[in-house]
């Protein structure tokens, strides 16, 4: 589950992700990179490639397949561990700038610690259990629980140490008693990785009034190097709040419905799960308040051995209505 962009996603997608290295290196080398003020944001929210979690009292059993992850740390014997891992080798190092992991708890009023870890240990979600995995990461960040609908975590450090290995691993522990559950990929609210990337810095590129932003908006739908995922591309959408994206087939009925968390970032990126679709013509539909924004886009059967369906790629990009 989660939703990264190989070499081939590059190079297919030229317009919407390699310009952002090319301009970068032309025009802000590293050391400029380091100012937090001149950076327009470029926001890459991934989704997981895998999700799942252990536990230590069914330790041959594997729970990967679930709409919640279970969390709870003591008793030991009865400990529960998320495991979520990432694919990022779409992301240069050298351009990121801030890095999150963010959760979405669905659990009732629990007081407790999370603590995620970084781990360098692939997984498959449908094959792994406690007894095969072995948790030897390191704590990287820890909030308290207290009620909160999500917890970020700033996990900057860990992701850029870990980006050139194309995979990023987390795993949580709480000391909490009773379960925490944390939404999964199979819910539809599922576990992100939010990757901010500096960009050019211009004054033409701003916007004074969220009426210009929102008539401004635009989206594209992109191929996505994982298998049933593709990556929506936002520009000049209002930041703050829940959108949804939902796709349509060609009868007009609504076969996916996907809730978005808008960050504050000149362009978005998004991958998500488009569900058991069958190859043929869709459109997506974006809304978020006044803002509405359609795309039509074909899945196509893949020449990709790994991959049933891919989004076949246009540069038209549709602006909201």
């Amino acid at each position: 589950m989660g939703a990264v962009l190989s070499r081939n996603y590059w190079l297919r997608n030229e317009l919407a992700m390699k310009s952002i290295a090319l301009i970068c290196a032309l025009v802000c080398p590293p050391c400029w990179l380091q100012s937090q003020d001149n950076c327009d944001k470029m926001v890459f929210v991934e989704s997981p490639l895998h999700d799942a979690f252990l536990s230590s009292q069914h330790d041959s059993v594997n729970y990967g397949e679930l709409p919640v992850l279970q969390l709870r740390g003591v008793p030991a014997k009865r400990s529960l561990v998320p495991v979520i891992g990432y694919q990022v080798e779409h992301i240069d190092p050298a351009y990121v700038k801030n890095c999150y992991f963010k959760i979405y708890t669905v659990s009732k009023k629990k007081v407790c610690n999370i603590d995620v870890f970084g781990m360098r240990s692939n997984f498959d979600e449908r094959e792994v259990t406690a007894r095969h995995l072995q948790l030897d990461g390191k704590k990287i960040a820890s909030q308290n629980l207290d009620n909160q609908p999500f917890l970020e975590f700033d996990v900057t450090d860990f992701v850029k140490e870990n980006l050139h290995t194309g995979s990023i691993q987390f795993y949580l522990q709480t000391d909490s008693k009773k379960m925490v559950e944390v939404a999964s990929s199979e819910s539809g609210l599922c576990p992100e990785l939010i990757i901010e990337i500096c960009s050019v810095s211009t004054k033409s590129m701003q916007v004074s009034s969220a009426k210009a932003v929102a008539e401004d908006a635009t989206m594209s739908i992109l191929p996505n190097a994982q298998a049933g995922k593709l990556t929506v591309e936002l520009a000049g959408v209002p930041p703050g709040g829940f959108a949804d994206v939902m796709i349509m087939n060609e009868h007009g009925q609504i076969t996916r419905k996907v809730p978005l968390a808008i960050r504050d970032g000149r362009v978005l990126y998004h991958s998500i799960e488009y569900g058991d679709l069958i190859p043929g013509h869709y459109v997506a539909l974006f809304r978020k308040g006044r803002v509405m924004i359609k795309n039509q886009f074909v899945l196509r059967p893949s020449k990709d051995a790994n991959k049933l369906l891919e989004v076949e790629w246009t540069a038209n990009k549709t602006k909201s209505q």
